[in-house]
């Protein structure tokens, strides 16, 4: 057994614990958040110059967050809420870049509760969620007020 002595008197020895003693630690250590993505530092500036700051990152992590303010799908001790769904974000100017599978739901939780916000999602045409964002459906006219193509 190794011991390690560090700073003010705190030492450290590993020790081993077979996978079926530690099985909560051993899941928590192979869970994946596919759907952790953000944009890029400089896009986020520019958009917060063309449409006004925002006040919350609706789908971020501690890893990944735009604003000091956001939600968490996971808990962690620096976000305001875990499940964004569960708030109305009519008070806000939201900053809301969903994982693609949840674009239809958050676009009907910002029309239901008259959300403002910058809204990004992938340019997909064959996406499930892509028939709400285009023209012809003219009851997402009133909602969708500005599109904008970003160049990567």
């Amino acid at each position: 057994m190794a011991v390690v002595f560090g700073f003010h008197g705190i030492s450290i020895a590993p020790e081993w614990v077979p996978r079926f003693s530690n099985e909560q630690a051993d899941y928590l250590s192979r869970l994946v958040d596919f759907d952790d993505r953000s944009v890029s530092r400089h896009i986020f500036r520019f958009l917060g110059l063309k449409w006004g700051p925002r006040s919350i990152d609706r789908f971020a992590d501690e890893h990944n967050h735009s604003l000091p303010r956001f939600d968490s799908r996971f808990c962690n001790s620096y976000c305001v809420a875990m499940d964004t769904f569960t708030r109305s974000w009519y008070f806000d100017n939201n900053w809301v870049c969903p994982p693609p599978h949840l674009v239809p739901r958050t676009l009907r939780l910002m029309r239901s509760c008259c959300a403002q916000g910058t809204l990004i999602v992938p340019l997909w045409r064959s996406a499930p969620f892509w028939p709400y964002l285009r023209r012809t459906f003219l009851i997402w006219l009133i909602f969708l007020k500005i599109g904008w193509t970003c160049p990567l």
